[in-house]
Parts: structure tokens; sequence; C-alpha cells
């Protein structure tokens, strides 16, 4: 099949995005090539990223509309399976599922100088972008009470690796 390049797109696309064009091949098809796309900055996203400042509104929205709201949290560093099977239980919970993820300050709190792995904007924006997080908010404390108290959730949900009285 024929190849023709759009080169990069100027205006209407993304930036560093290279759109090629393939005709006659069974099928045809555009392939996108990411080629030197900056990072976002989490904190510049739209969506479910929120503040804790604004949980409580998020608390006032869902109650006047009859939605309940189920709250997770963690540190989140090097993401696995077990993760996910934790937080899609989590929002079997409740209508809408509000996850706490520690800043990177809060992780070295609790897990020592060498931690986090991963950044805290990279962290919150892979726990956001799982079909079953409705919302995102860091925190830097060392322990997840404030945001307990901002959201006042209708669940707290915590992983196997906690008890009652941690």
């Amino acid at each position: 099949g024929a190849i023709g390049t759009g080169g990069r797109n100027n205006g209407g696309g993304r930036a560093g995005v290279t759109y090629v064009s393939v005709r006659g091949g069974d099928p045809n098809f555009t392939l996108v090539l990411l080629d030197g796309i900056p990072l976002n900055d989490w904190t510049e996203r739209q969506g479910g990223a929120v503040n804790l400042e604004e949980l409580p509104a998020l608390r006032a929205a869902a109650t006047a509309a009859g939605r309940t709201i189920a709250m997770a949290n963690g540190i989140f560093d090097l993401f696995h399976v077990g993760h996910l099977r934790y937080l899609q239980g989590a929002k079997a919970e409740a209508d809408l599922l509000v996850v706490a993820v520690n800043s990177d300050a809060s992780t070295r709190a609790n897990k020592g100088p060498d931690r986090p792995v991963v950044p805290e904007a990279e962290r919150a924006e892979i726990v956001e972008a799982l079909a079953c997080v409705d919302h995102v908010v860091l925190f830097d404390s060392k322990d997840v009470v404030s945001v307990i108290r901002a959201l006042h959730p209708d669940v707290q949900v915590k992983g196997t690796d906690y008890t009652p009285d941690t």
C-alpha cells in the first residue's frame, strides 16, 4: 500500500504527533506516531482531579443527587494487580469512588527517604485513568484523616493489609 505522511500536526491536533496515512492495504488506517509528547502536569488536568478544598462541595453535590461515595487511599507506587482489584472492589461499595493518593512528602514520611519510586503526579494520573475511579485527590499528611474529614465518605474502603486499628 501507499504511505503518505501528514507530517507534524500544526494547529488542529496535538503537538508532537505525526500522522501517517496508509492506503491500499487491508485495512486502510492512519498510524499515529507519538513522538516527543511531554508528560502532562497532572495538576493541570481536567476530569477527576480534585483538591482537598473541593471535597466538601463534591460531597454536597453527591448528597443532592442521592449518590453515595466510597473512599480508598494509598501510595500506589509501582501499581500492580492487587491495587487494581482493591480499587475495583471499593467502587462496588458506592456510586462514586474517590481515591486519596499520598503525595511524595507523605510517602517519604510513611515509607522512608527512598520512596516513592514513581512521582506523585504520575501515580495520581495512573489511578485517575482507571474506569472504576471517579475522582483523585493528592494529600500531604502522614495519614488520611484530613481527607476523610473533608469528604465524609459513606464508606471508607481499606485493603487486606490493614486492620480496624490501623
